[in-house]
């Protein structure tokens, strides 16, 4: 404590069950710490989900991972609370995205891996196949051309 602030490395325990250790700045979780041994800032939900990562201003904010007791996991790139940039999605259901990512949606360009075999390599827009690219079928069948909200437009080839 620092002028009765939280500052440097340390543990909340909140009532509601949370859970935070990692460093403080400013009463705020912030980290890497420049003066902390302990990098990474760990928070545990009483629900059981966990976030190891860092933090800025009291935020997901850097490289973290998330990990929820449903299955669901996020190894990536966070700002302000969101995930961001890129990463790797695992979904409860078996279903494997990396790629880009913007206010916690699939939005760039990135791959996903479906739990039935197929896998779609290409743009992605509010979660959904949109601009370019091209779907591996589990069945051997492949498509290749433009998608507009998870549907392919009909400009495109198949290949198989």
């Amino acid at each position: 404590m620092k002028e009765g602030k939280k500052e440097g490395k340390g543990t909340m325990q909140y009532a509601n069950g949370d859970k935070y250790e990692g460093a403080w700045a400013d009463d705020k979780k912030n980290g890497p710490g420049s003066s902390s041994l302990l990098l990474l800032g760990v928070y545990t939900s009483a629900n059981g989900d966990k976030y190891e990562g860092e933090y800025k201003d009291d935020k997901k904010d850097g490289k973290g991972k998330f990990e929820s007791p449903n299955g669901e996991v996020y190894d990536g790139l966070w700002k302000d609370d969101e995930k961001a940039q890129e990463g790797t999605w695992l979904y409860p259901n078996g279903d494997k995205y990396e790629g880009d990512i913007l206010n916690n949606e699939r939005s760039g360009k990135g791959k996903m891996n479906y739990n039935n075999g197929d896998c779609y390599d290409g743009d992605w827009k509010h979660n959904k196949k949109d601009g370019e690219g091209k779907m591996q079928f589990g069945s051997g069948d492949e498509y290749e051309g433009e998608w507009k909200e998870d549907e392919p437009t009909g400009k495109g080839k198949r290949l198989r």
